[in-house]
C-alpha cells in the first residue's frame, strides 16, 4: 500500500476516535442544576403534577427550591394557573420566574 494511503486511513480512524470519545463524555456527562435532560427537550415541566426531580431541573432551580415549590403546591390546595400564582414563594422572585417562564406550563 501506498505511505498516502495509510496516513489518510489513519487519520480517519484518529478523527473516529476523537469523536467516539466526545460523544461519549456529552453523554455520561452529570446532569447540572438548571438544564434540562435531553429527554426532556422540547417539553414543558407542569408544576401541579411534577415531582422534584423535574422541577429541579429548570433554570435557576436547584434541589432545595424544588423542594420547596413541592411543598407549597401542596399548601395551596388548589391547581396554580400561572407564574403569578407561585409569587408568594420565598425565594421565587420576578427574575426566576421569568427565567423558567419558557420551560413550565399548569
Amino acid at each position: 500500500m501506498e505511505p498516502a494511503f495509510l496516513r489518510r486511513r489513519l487519520l480517519v480512524a484518529a478523527l473516529l476516535a476523537g469523536a467516539f470519545f466526545l460523544a461519549r463524555d456529552m453523554l455520561l456527562r452529570p446532569h447540572t442544576q438548571g438544564t434540562l435532560p435531553r429527554e426532556m427537550a422540547g417539553c414543558r415541566v407542569n408544576l401541579n403534577t411534577a415531582p422534584p426531580e423535574e422541577i429541579a431541573a429548570l433554570p435557576a432551580i436547584g434541589p432545595r427550591m424544588a423542594q420547596t415549590i413541592v411543598e407549597a403546591r401542596a399548601r395551596a390546595g388548589k391547581p396554580w394557573r400561572t407564574l403569578d400564582d407561585l409569587s408568594g414563594i420565598k425565594g421565587l422572585g420576578p427574575a426566576t420566574r421569568a427565567k423558567i417562564e419558557p420551560f413550565v406550563r399548569f
